[in-house]
């Protein structure tokens, strides 16, 4: 079949939508399958050796400067360029005005800005109800969420599912959950003693956060939470405005080392004891999904989607919220390495070909003749 997948930018990025697409591209020419991809930006066009068929690249301008002018361009060129072809199926991975499959990776805007209030001055809040770009978004998601301009919708957490009916009206029918993947063959245990070695802490609790958009995710409660921890280091690997982070980190008395964004986190997350993510709102952070696959186990929140495959205690840890500095040190004291081996047995069952295997089994749901 000649299926398009749209998404924003491809890219050899390591973020959780490039991995996503990437991994399903490869699996449908590998089945057989024609695939075109539309997108804004192409940092590399030669696809792997091991592929029969090429993945063929389709451009998509944009016009304007602005945010907000940039994303309704995209949508709005994506949707004309995909009229020029003929495919059988359309599956974007982005904000678009018509496919087949559509997959929600980033939640909804309406609940992003809901959960990042409190974190807000008044003035802040009201900049980001005026600001342009937050009524684009809201038009494209009611555009692409209406009846007729899809057929599914794929949320990649049940928190996300359950926002989308809320917030767009859209039938509990017509979505489908599909957790994240992580790749085991990148992201394992098996060297974790040498990367500990390596590390040289001994005698220390090692902690890490990972991430950019550092209030959002919460490092400040990380670093609250290391400095009520004895004998603990919190390694924080990520870009972003370290200084006020700096200064609460002497504030608190705690041992934080900013590392600056590493291209090296297999070999970090396996060297730790425990990843903290007390994030604020994240449809479904692949950094604790690595971090497990990795035999290290992650304390997050209730709004993190991957709270779902976490059992409180025995594979991770789930606090109700970012701010629960009490909850999120207590999850370390608990902690012990069988903590960590459970963590890499659950996440040893969010394969990629399970991931792909789901997605396909929603295109057969809309195309009765899709053959894999």
């Amino acid at each position: 079949m000649k299926i398009a997948l749209v998404i924003y930018r491809w890219t050899k990025s390591t973020g959780g939508v490039e991995r996503a697409v990437r991994y399903l591209a490869e699996a449908l020419v590998e089945k057989g399958h024609e695939i075109h991809v539309f997108a804004t930006h192409f940092d590399h066009l030669q696809e792997p050796d091991h592929l029969q068929e090429p993945i063929v690249a389709h451009p998509v301008q944009m016009s304007g400067h602005l945010p907000w002018g940039k994303l309704t361009s995209f949508a709005a060129n994506a949707d004309r360029a995909l009229k020029d072809h003929k495919f059988d199926l359309v599956h974007s991975f982005t904000r678009t005005l018509n496919h087949d499959v559509i997959r929600l990776g980033g939640g909804t805007h309406h609940e992003y800005l809901k959960r990042m209030k409190t974190e807000r001055s008044a003035f802040e809040n009201l900049f980001v109800y005026l600001n342009p770009k937050a009524h684009v978004i809201f038009r494209l998601d009611q555009k692409g969420l209406t009846p007729g301009h899809y057929r599914k919708i794929v949320a990649v957490s049940q928190q996300v599912k359950n926002e989308v009916m809320q917030y767009n009206g859209v039938p509990d029918e017509d979505i489908v959950v599909i957790h994240n993947a992580v790749d085991l063959e990148h992201f394992n245990s098996e060297r974790r003693e040498e990367y500990r070695q390596a590390l040289d802490l001994p005698g220390r609790r090692v902690l890490m956060y990972c991430g950019t958009g550092f209030k959002r995710k919460g490092l400040r409660y990380a670093i609250e939470a290391a400095g009520r921890v004895k004998d603990s280091v919190l390694l924080v690997a990520g870009g972003g405005k370290i200084a006020p982070y700096e200064a609460l980190a002497r504030r608190v008395g705690a041992d934080v080392r900013f590392l600056g964004d590493r291209g090296d986190m297999e070999k970090l997350y396996p060297a730790v004891d425990l990843l903290l993510h007390p994030t604020l709102y994240d449809p479904f952070p692949n950094v604790c999904l690595e971090a497990m696959a990795c035999g290290t186990a992650v304390v997050t929140t209730r709004v993190a989607g991957v709270s779902e495959i976490i059992n409180h205690g025995e594979n991770s840890y789930v606090v109700e919220h970012g701010s629960d500095v009490d909850g999120i040190v207590e999850a370390i004291e608990q902690w012990n390495p069988a903590v960590g081996e459970a963590a890499a047995r659950r996440a040893s069952q969010q394969t990629i070909q399970s991931n792909v295997d789901q997605n396909l089994e929603v295109y057969r749901s809309i195309q009765g003749n899709f053959t894999t």
